[in-house]
């Protein structure tokens, strides 16, 4: 009896994305690859020197042909692939199937699990004390016109607590918006278009429910390949650390989310299977005058990430720091009085975006779908105490 044939993405492994995470077993160095998506209750765990290795597992090459290439014998290398497969670290049926189910919990609970949103309280009583104790610490902008979009931070509340603040004080005593729509940057899924789910989000303050209407209006008008890569929401951080705000200032409001690429890269694969970032803003800019109510709509991100941790060779003393201080000016400046598209910006980072600015994709867009003018509220720069790295933010309103 033959035994049965090596399946083909066991035969050429490609493997996924990944987290690394290094650990010490015993005294051996050993490398955890933790799956950013939960497709499997498995965290494999490899020796340090086998690690090197997966860089190899690209689906171009054979087992045989690495273990030709490497010296690494082929049942260790077969062991080795079963086992990533079995993780759900392999593309193919298994990982495939993974997803359904995840896909199939999300479906039945209504919701993502709580993800980044922990970060502000580890119940619903500690993350409502904590958003209250920074709303009353912030200063009130106190504008004069009703808002229709914002610019918020994205990054953790320990660092940007006070811009988180100052951005929801300023809608909190304006009239109450019928839904918000939260504009994120895809970051680390595996999505190349825009991103979105008719599910709702969990955070520590409860439930946060989507509109079921307006979603199902953008997907009528751009198709389910919206959803192609909802399983990206488990990995981003720049939709859910809104929410609880949104819930202790604004209350029980659905929220449409929506995870952008940015406009300064084109798609993978111009084959129409997903949604660019142009058709996305053209869509939500009519939908949006067509929407029952009062709309919010928010981009959320950071603007430049410099220093050793983004690979820059430079230190981060006083006169970068005011070097990447006067960019980020500059380009806000572009932005604010610029067209409603955000071209000049868009224009201007593909000549150079040195600094990298994570917020594009989400701030062209809510400058596209909000009507009125843009006021800047504040502009900040976090570092590490070691000076390695740098991510400014600034707050924005767009007012009526």
């Amino acid at each position: 009896m033959t035994a049965p044939a090596t399946p083909d993405h066991l035969q050429r492994p490609h493997i996924r994305p990944f987290l690394p995470v290094a650990g010490n077993q015993q005294g051996q160095q050993v490398v955890a690859l933790r799956n950013p998506v939960p497709l499997s209750d498995q965290m494999l765990v490899i020796p340090a020197q086998v690690f090197p290795l997966l860089g190899l597992f690209q689906g171009e090459r054979t087992l045989e042909e690495i273990s030709e290439q490497t010296k690494a014998p082929a049942e260790f290398l077969q062991q080795l692939v079963q086992r990533l497969d079995e993780a759900g670290l392999l593309w193919g049926p298994t990982s495939e199937r993974y997803e359904h189910q995840v896909l199939e919990r999300v479906a039945a609970a209504g919701c993502f699990p709580i993800g980044a949103s922990a970060m502000v309280g580890k119940d619903a009583a500690e993350a409502k004390a904590r958003v209250e104790q920074a709303l009353s610490e912030a200063e009130d902008p106190e504008l004069e016109s009703p808002i229709t979009g914002l610019v918020v931070p994205s990054m953790d509340y320990s660092r940007a607590s006070g811009g988180y603040a100052m951005a929801w004080k300023s809608i909190a005593s304006g009239p109450k918006p019928d839904r918000v729509v939260v504009l994120g940057s895809n970051l680390g899924g595996l999505g190349d278009g825009v991103v979105m789910s008719r599910h709702g989000f969990e955070t520590p303050l409860g439930v946060v429910r989507p509109d079921s209407v307006a979603i199902d209006s953008l997907i009528a008008r751009l198709g389910e390949r919206l959803l192609k890569d909802e399983l990206d929401f488990f990995t981003d951080a720049t939709v859910q650390v809104q929410l609880p705000w949104i819930q202790a200032v604004l209350g029980d409001v659905p929220v449409v989310a929506a995870l952008l690429p940015s406009p300064l890269n084109p798609l993978l694969s111009d084959d129409g299977a997903r949604v660019s970032h142009a058709d996305f803003c053209a869509a939500l800019t009519d939908l949006v005058g067509e929407w029952s109510g009062r709309t919010l709509i928010v981009a959320s991100g950071d603007l430049s990430h410099v220093g050793a941790q983004f690979g820059d060779p430079a230190p981060i003393d006083e006169q970068r720091q005011d070097a990447i201080e006067s960019r980020d000016r500059e380009l806000l400046a572009l932005f604010t009085r610029g067209d409603r598209g955000g071209k000049e910006l868009i224009e201007a980072l593909r000549q150079d975006n040195s600094q990298r600015w994570m917020i594009v994709g989400a701030l062209t867009a809510m400058r596209a779908a909000c009507e009125g003018g843009l006021e800047m509220l504040d502009y900040r720069q976090v570092t590490d105490d070691k000076r390695q790295m740098l991510v400014s933010y600034a707050v924005l309103a767009c007012c009526e």
